[in-house]
């Protein structure tokens, strides 16, 4: 799906699965790792699933509330920021690899919603998806393609 995209920039997560990612897609060599781009830092929920954390917090959900000892969303959302006016600056289109959640938050921020909107984005792994622009106005191109 990407053999006929042409990118200006690539940029990678530091993060082993984003990076083997970005190498089997053929863009390795190409790519700038930016820790901005790590998944979420989930403190005390590192390792344990969303389900398990439900039955002690019914209504968590990391978009809302972050995690203990792990960072909060506003946390995120400054790292995201970073992001952002990068991909403002950038001269042609960027290539992302990285995380759901962290995807999901830039999405969101993308779109000038609150980091919290990126729990209604849905994202699978190696999926493709494409932010731009409809008449002028941030927009999702192409959402969660396999």
């Amino acid at each position: 799906m990407l053999k006929d995209l042409s990118f200006s920039e690539i940029w990678c997560s530091p993060l082993i699965r984003a990076a083997e990612t970005c190498e089997l897609t053929g863009f390795g060599e190409r790519a700038e790792t930016l820790r901005e781009l790590t998944e979420w830092n989930y403190g005390q929920y590192e390792g344990i699933t969303s389900a398990e954390i439900k039955k002690k917090q019914p209504d968590w959900n990391v978009f809302e509330h972050g995690a203990p000892g792990g960072e909060s969303p506003k946390q995120v959302q400054a790292r995201i920021q970073v992001i952002l006016t990068r991909m403002n600056k950038a001269t042609g289109n960027v290539l992302i690899f990285s995380s759901a959640h962290i995807l999901r938050a830039l999405t969101a921020c993308f779109l000038g919603q609150k980091i919290n909107f990126g729990k209604h984005l849905s994202l699978n792994t190696t999926s493709l998806s494409i932010l731009g622009y409809e008449h002028q106005a941030p927009a999702i191109k192409m959402w969660n393609r396999q």
